[in-house]
């Protein structure tokens, strides 16, 4: 029988976030929301004016840190990276050194990283024991990992969830991919050859619930699918599903024009990454295939 956990969560009212809380809850567990601001209920944090309610932290089993300044939010100018930086790195950081502050610090701190860490890849198969790559996210990542990881100086397991392009139906990615594809203007952007490490939304949750519950889990996982898929074969089997034409093929020039460096990160970079330790210590991926996940998150 599993016991019952208090799991505290920043970025709990986000589109991850939410999911996860709900679902932990669902499973027994006591969630508490940390909020930044004074007016909502939770357990109060704010990294920017270093405020912190610390004696709620105290006797919290699992910290999940999710928060994060949305990197698609805009394009990439010199403020807005910054922003992006500093809310993770200083975030991090701040919330780290509060857990060091705690007679009993959690069991477990779970921080999200991304798969961007590795950077552009081409066809080289990418696991947890991979170098890191180079660019703005990657650095971000490095970066991140490196404040998280402090914390097991103060008793504390950090665990990096490097999560890939999530598949959900209600926001990020797959939502702002259908627009163009439901007004018969989709298809592939760039070469199409880019690898794409997509991981369906249960699949994602259910990682993170493996990941709280998993006695030995610590360092680094690739929270993706075992079978990522390139680019022209994901813009494929989407227009498939939506019966919608497939046709148009955006050319990088374009995207770089319009979007900067932030299509060269977030569009055009491949990453091929695999779950190895995920998949080594017992995780089973109810969503394999794209076409299964895809129908699912659309139906």
């Amino acid at each position: 029988m599993i016991m019952a956990m208090k799991i505290a969560i920043t970025g709990a009212s986000g589109l991850i976030g939410s999911r996860l809380a709900s679902q932990l809850e669902n499973l027994g567990h006591q969630i508490y929301s940390m909020t930044r601001s004074r007016e909502r209920h939770g357990i109060y944090w704010n990294y920017q004016a270093q405020e912190i309610n610390l004696a709620a932290l105290e006797g919290i089993d699992i910290v999940i840190h999710l928060a994060g300044e949305n990197i698609a939010a805009r394009r990439w100018t010199k403020t807005f990276k910054n922003e992006i930086y500093s809310s993770r790195i200083q975030g991090t950081k701040f919330l780290v050194e509060s857990i060091a502050r705690l007679r009993q610090p959690p069991k477990k701190f779970i921080c999200a990283s991304a798969l961007g860490i590795y950077g552009n890849r081409g066809d080289e198969i990418l696991t947890e024991e991979s170098q890191a790559g180079e660019g703005f996210l990657a650095k971000v990542c490095i970066d991140w990992e490196k404040e998280a990881a402090q914390v097991s100086k103060f008793g504390s397991t950090c665990i990096h969830a490097r999560i890939g392009i999530v598949l959900s139906r209600h926001g990020g990615a797959l939502k702002k991919m259908l627009f163009p594809f439901l007004l018969g203007l989709g298809g592939s952007l760039g070469s199409g050859q880019q690898w794409m490490p997509w991981i369906d939304m249960d699949d994602l949750i259910s990682a993170f619930v493996f990941l709280c519950l998993h006695e030995t889990a610590t360092g680094p996982y690739n929270l993706c699918s075992a079978k990522a898929i390139q680019m022209k074969d994901f813009s494929q089997t989407l227009a498939s599903i939506l019966r919608r034409p497939n046709f148009v093929q955006v050319p990088e020039f374009i995207l770089k024009f319009g979007m900067g460096e932030m299509a060269e990160a977030l569009l055009l970079a491949s990453t091929r990454a695999r779950p190895k330790k995920l998949s080594d210590e017992g995780f089973h991926f109810k969503f394999l295939d794209l076409e299964a996940s895809l129908k699912h998150q659309l139906d």
